[in-house]
């Protein structure tokens, strides 16, 4: 069995994603990107169906409002890291299926 996940592919440097935290990040790569599935932002479905435009378009819009919270409490110059207009710019989002070890390991870095 397989768990199909959306994570965000480097577009300058394919294999590499997104990391999922500072704490997770690639030290030696100059974005803290990662090679290693596990430790990649990523999104997936309650019901371990494949993730669609729909769940992206989702996720997008609660960063937005998340961005312009924080805007609002902090001002523009306010620290987001939660923008995923701005991961879109850089990161192409795709579907890779990890096996349920893998996956495991990977919520236990959103625990």
């Amino acid at each position: 069995m397989t768990i199909p996940v959306l994570v965000f592919e480097s577009k300058r440097e394919k294999g590499r994603y997104l990391s999922n935290g500072i704490d997770c990040a690639d030290s030696d790569h100059i974005d803290g990107d990662v090679t290693d599935l596990k430790l990649a932002m990523m999104i997936w479905r309650i019901d371990l169906q494949v993730p669609t435009k729909k769940d992206l378009q989702e996720n997008i819009d609660l960063s937005r409002e998340y961005k312009k919270r924080m805007r609002e409490l902090y001002g523009d110059e306010a620290i987001v890291s939660f923008d995923m207009e701005l991961w879109l710019e850089l990161y192409e989002p795709v579907v890779k299926h990890l096996d349920v070890e893998t996956f495991n390991n990977a919520r236990e870095w959103d625990q």
